[in-house]
């Protein structure tokens, strides 16, 4: 993971990541 990533990327990567895991389930 690089630092270069603004926060809200980051955020945004979580969110979608929480998304598809509960599509997922």
């Amino acid at each position: 993971m690089t630092q270069d990533l603004p926060l809200s990327m980051i955020e945004i990567d979580k969110s979608n990541f929480t998304e598809a895991q509960n599509e997922a389930y």
